[in-house]
């Protein structure tokens, strides 16, 4: 896009890197003169990590806003164009411009550095090119992931349909022509794949995050790339997208292969204890133990303030409350005692006490963790998703029952409740459990959507009184912006 001249200058001078500020934007080339040194690099990675944190993108639209909305998640009203998901209406056009504008920005920066990280190994102390390849990699393969979920018709529906254009070098980037759905999966793989042993040789990670309170491994004599893991695309991190990847092209044999690195690593992560989950005066609300990766947003707090207590993301209004705890933790029968439902959301009294609104991204000064002394956090992704990653990668290749539940009785009694699973058999309707849990594991995590696109959910689960929502011919699919399409609308690669 456009912008793409500038990012460069705009993502370093954001990380206080005085170098790059010299730089004349007329020609890029010239910010290669910065990048002879570690620090150089840890600080654009750094930017990089600012920007994944923007409004159009994790910190907020597709993690806890649009993206939830879209899945229901959210009470919506029924004047609104998202109700009937017109992406291409004056009140949506814009955000959906931004989020692909923002991701493209933030795999422009990805590819400024992985253009000329290996022609300066030797300025790296050991470890450190690993990591920060290892980062840059995984970091593009889940920018175009998640652009080819939100922007291109489903893998296993249309796999020769056109994609998305997979962007790999930061000069020139219009010379990218669109691929095929397919075909960006293959490159997703491939930089995901290049990255694994990258990480795996030196991310500390591998063997643990140390302290469970802080996540800072204190590491004497290395830098601060070294430092923190969790709040980083580590190695798990990488796996875990691995797992979501297959997942979305219902290769479930290597699914559940990646899923259950994760579930194995019982000396890497632990379930959250419900005392934490529940004190309200010290309350993890996030799950931090389970934390495969998590982003850093300083402006959530803010995020909380206008979009959770101003009562515009509100779970339930008036008399459609017990439609969202029925509906989603079956609070009428086993779900009564799930401290999901308990300890997460509360009566907006600011609003008005009928309206129900969650405390997920209410963080800052609610809990006795230390990191949340200085970080807010997003999920990108947690243990819990994996056993549900796995029970259905179990379920679709026709595993044994007792198995199956095994993975999911475990998840659910973390979660202080009974299974729910004993009068539930057949493989459609263990399935459509799985579904159901994804609802409530992933809440506003901005999951959801996805797993209704691939099983091409055509009716959605909706928090009405009538309880669902008929989808259309665009609910799966955001437009490309125009810009895009009248500069690179030319065919595309098979």
């Amino acid at each position: 896009m456009k912008n793409f001249l500038y990012v460069i200058i705009l993502l370093l001078a954001l990380s206080g890197c005085d170098n790059f500020l010299t730089q004349n934007p007329k020609d890029q080339l010239e910010r290669l003169d910065a990048l002879n040194n570690q620090q150089s690099y840890y600080d654009a990675l750094n930017g990089i990590y600012v920007l994944l944190g923007d409004n159009y993108l994790f910190g907020h639209h597709l993690t806890y806003g649009l993206i939830e909305q879209m899945a229901r998640n959210h009470a919506i009203d029924p004047a609104s164009q998202i109700f009937y998901w017109q992406y291409s209406g004056t009140e949506l056009k814009g955000t959906v411009t931004n989020i692909w504008d923002k991701m493209y920005e933030v795999i422009a920066n990805v590819n400024s550095l992985l253009d000329e990280i290996d022609n300066h190994r030797l300025i790296f102390d050991e470890g450190v090119y690993e990591i920060t390849k290892g980062e840059l990699l995984t970091i593009r393969a889940f920018c175009h992931y998640t652009l080819v979920k939100l922007y291109a018709p489903d893998y296993n529906a249309e796999p020769t349909a056109k994609g998305i254009p997979y962007r790999t070098v930061f000069k020139n980037p219009k010379i990218t022509p669109f691929s095929s759905v397919e075909k960006v999966y293959r490159h997703i793989l491939q930089d995901l794949g290049e990255a694994e042993p990258l990480l795996f040789e030196a991310d500390p990670a591998v063997h643990g995050f140390n302290d469970y309170s802080t996540g800072w491994p204190q590491i004497e004599g290395r830098g601060d790339i070294f430092q923190n893991r969790r709040m980083r695309f580590n190695y798990w991190c990488n796996i875990a997208i691995q797992a979501r990847v297959y997942q979305s092209m219902n290769n479930f044999e290597k699914s559940l292969e990646y899923a259950n690195k994760i579930i194995e690593s019982v000396e890497i992560f632990e379930w959250i204890a419900e005392e934490k989950a529940a004190d309200a005066t010290s309350r993890d609300v996030i799950y931090w133990p389970e934390m495969i990766c998590g982003l850093h947003i300083p402006d959530l707090e803010d995020y909380y303030e206008t979009y959770f207590k101003g009562g515009i993301y509100a779970t339930s209004i008036d008399k459609n409350l017990s439609v969202f705890e029925d509906q989603i933790f079956d609070a009428s029968t086993v779900g009564s005692f799930d401290f999901r439902l308990l300890y997460l959301f509360q009566k907006n009294s600011e609003v008005n006490n009928k309206i129900q609104t969650s405390l997920k991204y209410h963080q800052l000064n609610i809990s006795d963790i230390p990191v949340y002394d200085e970080y807010t956090l997003v999920p990108v992704a947690k243990i819990g998703e994996m056993y549900l990653i796995a029970a259905e990668a179990l379920c679709q290749l026709n595993a044994e029952r007792e198995d199956i539940v095994q993975l999911l009785e475990t998840l659910r009694l973390k979660r202080g409740v009974t299974s729910g699973l004993e009068n539930i058999s057949s493989k459609e309707e263990l399935l459509d459990f799985i579904l159901k849990e994804y609802r409530r594991e992933c809440y506003l995590e901005g999951q959801l959507f996805y797993q209704y696109k691939r099983h091409n959910i055509l009716e959605m689960p909706d928090l009405t009184e009538l309880g669902y929502m008929p989808i259309n011919e665009d609910t799966y699919i955001l437009p490309i912006p125009d810009v895009e399409l009248q500069e690179n609308d030319e065919d595309y690669e098979k």
